[in-house]
Protein backbone atom coordinates (compact mmCIF):
# COMPACT_ATOMS: atom_id res chain seq x y z
CA UNK A 1 0.00 0.00 0.00
CA UNK A 2 1.55 3.66 -0.69
CA UNK A 3 1.80 6.03 1.46
CA UNK A 4 0.15 9.24 1.21
CA UNK A 5 1.18 12.83 0.87
CA UNK A 6 1.27 13.06 4.31
CA UNK A 7 3.19 10.32 5.74
CA UNK A 8 5.54 10.95 2.61
CA UNK A 9 5.57 14.52 4.57
CA UNK A 10 6.50 13.11 7.90
CA UNK A 11 9.40 10.71 6.46
CA UNK A 12 10.96 13.65 4.84
CA UNK A 13 11.01 15.44 7.88
CA UNK A 14 12.86 12.61 9.87
CA UNK A 15 15.29 12.30 7.30
CA UNK A 16 15.97 16.49 7.30
CA UNK A 17 16.09 16.03 11.14
CA UNK A 18 18.54 13.50 11.20
CA UNK A 19 20.74 14.87 8.48
CA UNK A 20 22.04 18.92 9.69
CA UNK A 21 22.36 20.04 12.84
CA UNK A 22 21.28 23.27 14.99
CA UNK A 23 17.51 22.77 13.78
CA UNK A 24 18.44 22.44 9.97
CA UNK A 25 19.89 25.80 9.95
CA UNK A 26 23.25 24.33 9.57
CA UNK A 27 26.41 23.99 11.64
CA UNK A 28 29.08 26.80 12.42
CA UNK A 29 32.36 26.40 14.73
CA UNK A 30 30.99 27.00 17.76
CA UNK A 31 28.29 24.62 17.25
CA UNK A 32 31.11 22.01 16.02
CA UNK A 33 33.41 22.89 18.91
CA UNK A 34 30.74 22.00 21.83
CA UNK A 35 30.12 18.78 20.10
CA UNK A 36 33.89 17.78 20.45
CA UNK A 37 34.23 19.07 23.49
CA UNK A 38 31.14 17.08 24.85
CA UNK A 39 32.28 14.24 23.38
CA UNK A 40 35.52 14.06 24.47
CA UNK A 41 35.07 15.81 27.43
CA UNK A 42 33.05 12.72 28.89
CA UNK A 43 36.16 10.35 28.63
CA UNK A 44 38.61 12.48 30.46
CA UNK A 45 37.76 11.42 34.12
CA UNK A 46 37.49 8.12 33.27
CA UNK A 47 40.95 8.56 31.38
CA UNK A 48 42.11 10.45 34.70
CA UNK A 49 41.33 7.18 36.88
CA UNK A 50 43.42 5.25 34.75
CA UNK A 51 45.93 7.01 34.60
CA UNK A 52 45.81 6.89 38.44
CA UNK A 53 45.47 3.22 38.71
CA UNK A 54 48.49 2.75 36.50
CA UNK A 55 46.88 1.70 33.37
CA UNK A 56 49.37 1.78 30.33
CA UNK A 57 49.19 3.57 27.33
CA UNK A 58 47.99 1.04 25.23
CA UNK A 59 45.43 0.11 26.96
CA UNK A 60 44.00 3.74 27.25
CA UNK A 61 43.92 3.93 23.58
CA UNK A 62 42.31 0.70 23.21
CA UNK A 63 39.47 2.08 24.97
CA UNK A 64 39.31 5.15 23.26
CA UNK A 65 39.26 3.85 19.62
CA UNK A 66 35.59 3.46 18.18
CA UNK A 67 35.00 -0.33 18.16
CA UNK A 68 33.98 -1.14 14.57
CA UNK A 69 31.17 -3.41 16.28
CA UNK A 70 29.20 -0.51 17.27
CA UNK A 71 29.08 1.47 13.76
CA UNK A 72 25.31 2.68 13.17
CA UNK A 73 26.14 4.02 9.87
CA UNK A 74 22.57 4.23 8.17
CA UNK A 75 21.48 6.85 10.57
CA UNK A 76 22.77 9.61 8.81
CA UNK A 77 20.35 8.73 5.81
CA UNK A 78 17.28 8.76 7.63
CA UNK A 79 15.68 5.80 8.68
CA UNK A 80 12.99 5.02 5.98
CA UNK A 81 15.80 5.05 2.52
CA UNK A 82 18.08 2.62 4.81
CA UNK A 83 15.64 0.56 5.74
CA UNK A 84 14.73 -0.34 2.16
CA UNK A 85 18.43 -0.74 1.49
CA UNK A 86 19.09 -3.07 4.70
CA UNK A 87 15.33 -4.87 4.94
CA UNK A 88 14.99 -6.36 8.09
CA UNK A 89 17.99 -4.52 10.02
CA UNK A 90 19.24 -8.18 11.42
CA UNK A 91 21.04 -7.49 14.57
CA UNK A 92 23.69 -8.86 16.97
CA UNK A 93 22.43 -9.65 20.07
CA UNK A 94 23.55 -5.99 21.82
CA UNK A 95 20.71 -4.70 18.72
CA UNK A 96 23.86 -3.67 16.60
CA UNK A 97 23.02 -3.67 13.15
CA UNK A 98 25.07 -6.66 10.91
CA UNK A 99 24.85 -4.32 7.64
CA UNK A 100 24.92 -0.61 7.44
CA UNK A 101 25.30 1.77 4.89
CA UNK A 102 28.51 3.18 2.74
CA UNK A 103 28.60 4.70 0.07
CA UNK A 104 31.16 3.35 -3.55
CA UNK A 105 31.76 4.66 -6.79
CA UNK A 106 28.77 7.66 -6.33
CA UNK A 107 26.34 4.77 -4.86
CA UNK A 108 24.86 4.04 -1.84
CA UNK A 109 26.00 -0.16 -0.87
CA UNK A 110 25.41 -2.17 1.85
CA UNK A 111 28.77 -3.59 4.06
CA UNK A 112 29.30 -5.73 6.64
CA UNK A 113 28.95 -3.77 10.30
CA UNK A 114 30.01 -6.98 12.18
CA UNK A 115 33.91 -7.27 13.62
CA UNK A 116 34.22 -11.01 15.18
CA UNK A 117 37.40 -10.17 17.43
CA UNK A 118 35.70 -6.78 19.13
CA UNK A 119 32.63 -9.22 20.01
CA UNK A 120 34.90 -11.71 21.31
CA UNK A 121 37.08 -8.87 23.27
CA UNK A 122 34.01 -7.41 24.61
CA UNK A 123 32.74 -10.73 25.76
CA UNK A 124 36.45 -11.74 27.27
CA UNK A 125 35.26 -9.02 30.46
CA UNK A 126 32.52 -11.48 31.69
CA UNK A 127 35.18 -14.53 31.70
CA UNK A 128 38.54 -15.52 34.02
CA UNK A 129 39.76 -17.74 31.67
CA UNK A 130 40.63 -16.80 27.97
CA UNK A 131 41.80 -19.42 25.83
CA UNK A 132 42.55 -19.29 21.61
CA UNK A 133 42.38 -22.51 19.89
CA UNK A 134 45.37 -22.03 17.07
CA UNK A 135 46.41 -18.70 18.88
CA UNK A 136 49.39 -18.75 16.51
CA UNK A 137 51.81 -15.89 17.61
CA UNK A 138 49.02 -14.55 20.41
CA UNK A 139 47.86 -11.59 18.49
CA UNK A 140 44.35 -11.91 19.27
CA UNK A 141 45.09 -12.83 23.02
CA UNK A 142 48.08 -9.56 23.48
CA UNK A 143 45.20 -7.10 21.74
CA UNK A 144 42.68 -8.57 24.71
CA UNK A 145 45.08 -8.26 27.01
CA UNK A 146 45.23 -4.38 25.70
CA UNK A 147 41.99 -3.74 25.88
CA UNK A 148 41.29 -4.79 29.40
CA UNK A 149 44.39 -2.78 30.98
CA UNK A 150 45.04 -3.35 34.43
CA UNK A 151 42.21 -5.99 34.75
CA UNK A 152 44.15 -8.33 32.51
CA UNK A 153 46.10 -9.32 35.61
CA UNK A 154 43.07 -11.17 37.33
CA UNK A 155 42.56 -13.16 34.02
CA UNK A 156 44.53 -16.07 32.85
CA UNK A 157 45.40 -15.91 29.12
CA UNK A 158 45.68 -19.44 27.29
CA UNK A 159 47.49 -19.17 23.64
CA UNK A 160 46.97 -23.30 22.98
CA UNK A 161 49.06 -23.70 19.17
CA UNK A 162 50.23 -26.36 16.75
CA UNK A 163 53.60 -24.60 15.84
CA UNK A 164 56.63 -24.15 17.70
CA UNK A 165 57.60 -20.89 16.63
CA UNK A 166 53.97 -19.58 18.06
CA UNK A 167 54.49 -20.83 21.29
CA UNK A 168 57.39 -19.25 21.15
CA UNK A 169 56.35 -15.67 20.23
CA UNK A 170 53.85 -16.09 22.94
CA UNK A 171 56.21 -17.18 25.52
CA UNK A 172 58.56 -14.45 24.92
CA UNK A 173 55.95 -11.63 24.51
CA UNK A 174 53.88 -12.30 27.51
CA UNK A 175 57.16 -12.78 29.49
CA UNK A 176 58.41 -9.28 28.67
CA UNK A 177 54.87 -7.78 29.44
CA UNK A 178 54.33 -9.80 32.46
CA UNK A 179 50.71 -11.11 31.41
CA UNK A 180 49.31 -13.72 32.97
CA UNK A 181 50.05 -15.73 29.49
CA UNK A 182 50.35 -19.57 29.27
CA UNK A 183 51.33 -20.99 25.53
CA UNK A 184 51.36 -24.82 24.87
CA UNK A 185 50.91 -27.08 22.26
CA UNK A 186 47.28 -27.91 20.45
CA UNK A 187 46.48 -29.92 18.07
CA UNK A 188 42.93 -30.16 16.84
CA UNK A 189 42.95 -33.82 15.72
CA UNK A 190 43.67 -34.89 18.65
CA UNK A 191 42.94 -32.33 21.24
CA UNK A 192 43.78 -31.81 24.62
CA UNK A 193 42.53 -28.61 26.79
CA UNK A 194 43.41 -30.08 30.44
CA UNK A 195 45.63 -27.44 30.75
CA UNK A 196 42.93 -24.82 31.35
CA UNK A 197 41.25 -24.65 34.76
CA UNK A 198 38.12 -25.76 35.56
CA UNK A 199 37.16 -23.79 38.13
CA UNK A 200 36.28 -20.52 36.55
CA UNK A 201 34.00 -19.05 33.63
CA UNK A 202 36.13 -19.80 30.69
CA UNK A 203 35.96 -18.56 27.13
CA UNK A 204 37.50 -20.50 24.19
CA UNK A 205 37.58 -18.88 20.92
CA UNK A 206 38.82 -19.95 17.39
CA UNK A 207 39.60 -17.67 15.02
CA UNK A 208 40.90 -18.86 11.27
CA UNK A 209 42.72 -21.65 12.56
CA UNK A 210 39.96 -24.68 12.42
CA UNK A 211 39.77 -23.54 8.34
CA UNK A 212 43.16 -25.15 7.87
CA UNK A 213 42.15 -28.71 9.11
CA UNK A 214 40.09 -30.75 6.80
CA UNK A 215 38.40 -32.75 9.74
CA UNK A 216 38.55 -32.26 13.39
CA UNK A 217 38.17 -34.29 16.27
CA UNK A 218 35.19 -34.30 17.95
CA UNK A 219 37.01 -34.98 20.81
CA UNK A 220 37.04 -31.38 21.77
CA UNK A 221 33.34 -30.77 22.34
CA UNK A 222 33.12 -33.84 24.25
CA UNK A 223 35.63 -31.96 26.27
CA UNK A 224 34.33 -28.62 26.41
CA UNK A 225 31.01 -30.50 27.34
CA UNK A 226 32.65 -32.34 30.16
CA UNK A 227 33.66 -29.07 31.96
CA UNK A 228 31.90 -27.78 35.14
CA UNK A 229 32.54 -24.59 35.18
CA UNK A 230 30.88 -21.84 32.66
CA UNK A 231 32.01 -22.47 28.89
CA UNK A 232 31.07 -20.60 26.21
CA UNK A 233 32.78 -21.20 22.95
CA UNK A 234 33.12 -18.86 19.76
CA UNK A 235 34.52 -19.90 16.10
CA UNK A 236 35.20 -17.08 13.75
CA UNK A 237 35.89 -19.63 10.62
CA UNK A 238 34.99 -20.15 6.86
CA UNK A 239 32.77 -22.69 7.56
CA UNK A 240 29.12 -21.44 6.34
CA UNK A 241 28.93 -23.38 3.53
CA UNK A 242 28.73 -26.54 5.80
CA UNK A 243 25.17 -25.43 6.79
CA UNK A 244 24.25 -26.92 3.22
CA UNK A 245 24.56 -30.86 3.85
CA UNK A 246 24.62 -31.80 -0.06
CA UNK A 247 28.12 -29.99 -0.05
CA UNK A 248 29.42 -31.37 2.67
CA UNK A 249 28.46 -34.87 2.01
CA UNK A 250 30.42 -34.02 -1.68
CA UNK A 251 33.09 -33.33 0.24
CA UNK A 252 33.21 -36.12 2.45
CA UNK A 253 32.76 -38.60 -0.53
CA UNK A 254 35.28 -36.84 -2.39
CA UNK A 255 32.31 -36.47 -5.48
CA UNK A 256 34.86 -33.88 -7.70
CA UNK A 257 32.09 -33.32 -10.22
CA UNK A 258 29.62 -31.58 -7.86
CA UNK A 259 31.85 -29.15 -7.05
CA UNK A 260 32.42 -28.87 -11.42
CA UNK A 261 29.16 -28.68 -11.54
CA UNK A 262 29.16 -26.09 -8.78
CA UNK A 263 31.61 -24.06 -10.72
CA UNK A 264 29.25 -23.91 -13.49
CA UNK A 265 26.40 -22.77 -11.47
CA UNK A 266 28.22 -19.96 -9.77
CA UNK A 267 29.68 -18.71 -13.11
CA UNK A 268 25.64 -18.35 -14.44
CA UNK A 269 24.33 -16.92 -11.21
CA UNK A 270 27.05 -14.66 -8.86
CA UNK A 271 24.23 -12.63 -7.46
CA UNK A 272 21.78 -15.55 -6.38
CA UNK A 273 21.23 -16.32 -2.57
CA UNK A 274 23.95 -19.14 -2.26
CA UNK A 275 26.24 -17.55 -4.56
CA UNK A 276 28.64 -16.75 -1.66
CA UNK A 277 28.24 -20.18 0.43
CA UNK A 278 29.08 -21.90 -2.75
CA UNK A 279 32.30 -20.21 -3.51
CA UNK A 280 33.13 -20.90 0.21
CA UNK A 281 32.77 -24.17 -0.48
CA UNK A 282 34.45 -24.20 -3.63
CA UNK A 283 37.10 -22.22 -1.97
CA UNK A 284 37.50 -25.14 1.15
CA UNK A 285 37.00 -28.07 -1.83
CA UNK A 286 40.53 -26.08 -3.63
CA UNK A 287 42.68 -26.28 -0.61
CA UNK A 288 41.21 -28.84 1.17
CA UNK A 289 40.12 -26.56 4.23
CA UNK A 290 37.61 -27.57 6.98
CA UNK A 291 34.81 -29.78 6.60
CA UNK A 292 33.23 -30.84 9.42
CA UNK A 293 32.74 -28.00 12.55
CA UNK A 294 28.99 -27.46 11.62
CA UNK A 295 28.04 -30.46 11.31
CA UNK A 296 29.51 -32.06 14.81
CA UNK A 297 28.28 -28.80 16.27
CA UNK A 298 24.77 -29.67 15.23
CA UNK A 299 25.37 -33.19 16.38
CA UNK A 300 26.04 -31.79 19.43
CA UNK A 301 23.33 -29.89 20.42
CA UNK A 302 20.96 -32.15 19.10
CA UNK A 303 22.39 -34.63 22.10
CA UNK A 304 21.64 -31.79 24.60
CA UNK A 305 25.23 -31.12 24.82
CA UNK A 306 25.63 -27.64 23.71
CA UNK A 307 23.13 -24.62 22.67
CA UNK A 308 24.19 -22.26 19.52
CA UNK A 309 23.17 -19.02 20.80
CA UNK A 310 23.79 -17.37 17.74
CA UNK A 311 24.98 -17.90 14.17
CA UNK A 312 26.19 -14.89 11.55
CA UNK A 313 27.23 -16.90 8.21
CA UNK A 314 29.44 -15.38 5.48
CA UNK A 315 30.80 -12.39 5.76
CA UNK A 316 34.21 -10.31 5.66
CA UNK A 317 35.83 -7.96 7.76
CA UNK A 318 38.95 -6.41 9.11
CA UNK A 319 40.84 -9.59 9.32
CA UNK A 320 39.59 -11.59 6.66
CA UNK A 321 39.13 -9.35 3.53
CA UNK A 322 39.09 -12.67 1.26
CA UNK A 323 35.37 -13.19 -0.47
CA UNK A 324 36.44 -16.24 -1.82
CA UNK A 325 36.77 -17.39 2.00
CA UNK A 326 33.70 -16.00 4.06
CA UNK A 327 34.07 -16.00 8.11
CA UNK A 328 30.79 -17.46 10.11
CA UNK A 329 30.13 -16.58 13.88
CA UNK A 330 28.94 -18.93 16.01
CA UNK A 331 28.54 -18.59 19.95
CA UNK A 332 28.24 -21.82 21.71
CA UNK A 333 27.19 -22.20 25.12
CA UNK A 334 28.32 -25.85 27.08
CA UNK A 335 25.64 -27.77 29.88
CA UNK A 336 28.47 -28.37 32.40
CA UNK A 337 27.07 -28.50 35.84
CA UNK A 338 27.29 -25.43 36.72
CA UNK A 339 27.17 -23.63 33.84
Amino acid sequence: MSKSPADKATFVARDISSLSPLNQGGSDGGYVKDQYEHHWGKKIDGLKTKIARGETLEHMIAVLRSPPHLNRGYNRVGGHPAKQMLEDFTGTHDDIPLSRLACSEGRYTVINNFDPVMAITRLANSFTNIVELGAGPGWNLFNICTYLGNKAQARKFFGLEYSDAGIEVMKLLGDHGKLPMHATFFDYTAPDISMVPDDKPTMFFSHLSIEQVEDISGDLYEQLAARKSRTKLIHCEPIGWQRFPEMVEARVNGDDKFFHDLIEKRLDDVRGPDAVAINGALNSWRVRYNRNTLPLLHKFEAEGKLTIQRCYYDFTHSTNVNPANPSTYVEIDFHGADA
